[in-house]
């Protein structure tokens, strides 16, 4: 299969983990398009022999897509109306997880945008945290420290809740 091939084919199955990790990071809906539109088109355009793992690399050009468009426009929307989540499930799922994805979206935007981004990375976009530090350049104790400093902070904000 050609480089294209498997990038296509990877996006198609994770296209909604990387519109969430843009989104934790640019806050803004069509900012987080543009970056993976954007991200896509220098994929697209890198020399495939270089990639040696394709799933850090295309995290890595959405991250810094991501964070290119925030340097453009920062952000200055709430999140309240977006979903960081996928909830295309039975209706009635769906409208019993609203109140639930309100809280767990309004204690993830309250984090250290570096705790943000780690739990979103992890969590939605399955990256290891040895990946996640090899995209940032970062010692790897550095991103579990922010992951498990994000999750208490999480905890703690939803249990003050009624």
């Amino acid at each position: 299969m050609s480089f294209q091939g498997k990038v296509d084919e990877f996006y198609r199955s994770n296209r909604q983990a990387l519109f969430t990790c843009a989104l934790s990071i640019t806050r803004s809906v069509e900012a987080a398009e543009d970056a993976i539109q954007e991200a896509f088109y220098r994929i697209y355009r890198y020399d495939s022999w270089k990639v040696r793992n394709l799933k850090t690399f295309v995290f890595q050009c959405v991250r810094n897509a991501a964070i290119d468009q925030l340097r453009k426009k920062p952000a200055t929307e709430s999140l309240d109306d977006v979903s960081l989540f996928d909830l295309n499930h039975h209706p009635r799922r769906v409208a019993e997880g609203r109140e639930r994805e309100k809280a767990l979206a309004a204690a993830l935007e309250s984090l250290d945008p570096d705790e943000r981004q780690t739990i979103v990375e992890h969590l939605c976009g399955g990256l290891k945290f040895r990946e996640i530090a090899d995209i940032r350049g970062i010692p790897q104790g550095t991103v579990s420290a922010w992951y498990y400093r994000g999750l208490a902070k999480m905890k703690a904000r939803l249990e003050e809740q009624p």
